[in-house]
């Protein structure tokens, strides 16, 4: 299982109703955790916390990260040619010339000077910030709505490992339509109010 898999092995047998006797397909059914967690996490952001260094390019007021919700920035340096410095976040109380506010919701950073918006120095990755995205520390603390809505788009790509024939007289009947989309439209009603922040660490 990945670190940043929504699903622990137990409760994805239970999606899926396989038993913990079937030890023939438990390296196939933690494949498609994984895949069915970061399939949501394209949706909705990062969902387990990660740390990320990530380099944008200056030139303008904001710079925007990739991965969302941020739960903290870490280090913000910026580099005007070959001379780096470090910037501060700005609060109420404390208002320096190299200072950034960042929207956590959306990732978008904004340069600061003296209570102003100002503007990164030109460049072409020049811009390096260190942060942590997500929701929550690990699978065991991930809130059921997305246990549930991950598990839901797990058993709905398991339908390619199950079953799908079934015998009426002799003739073979189709009991199951292999799944033709990956996220079912309930999952997408479960999380209205999360879709789409956007991408997040484990894309």
């Amino acid at each position: 299982m990945a670190s940043d898999d929504l699903l622990t092995a137990a409760e994805a047998r239970r999606f899926v109703s396989l038993g913990t006797a079937d030890l023939t397909r438990g390296t196939l059914l933690a494949q498609y955790v994984t895949l069915a967690s970061r399939a949501l996490v394209t949706r909705v952001g990062t969902i387990i916390y990660g740390t990320v260094t990530e380099l944008r390019s200056g030139g303008g007021p904001h710079v925007y990260l990739a991965h969302h919700p941020v739960k903290q920035v870490n280090q913000i340096v910026e580099y005007d040619n070959t001379t780096a410095a470090t910037l501060t976040a700005e609060s109420n109380t404390s208002k320096s010339a190299t200072g950034y506010v960042v929207n956590l919701t959306n990732g978008r950073v904004t340069r600061r000077n003296d209570n102003t918006t100002a503007t990164f120095p030109v460049g072409v990755d020049n811009v390096s910030i260190t942060y942590v995205a997500g929701r929550f520390s690990a699978t065991a603390d991930v809130d059921d709505r997305f246990k549930t809505a991950c598990g839901l788009i797990l058993k709905n790509a398991w339908r390619a490992q199950e079953m799908n024939m079934g015998q009426v007289d002799e003739f073979d009947v189709p009991q199951a339509a292999f799944p033709r989309f990956g996220i079912p439209n309930v999952v997408k009603d479960l999380l209205a109010d999360e879709w789409h922040y956007g991408s997040g660490i484990g894309d």
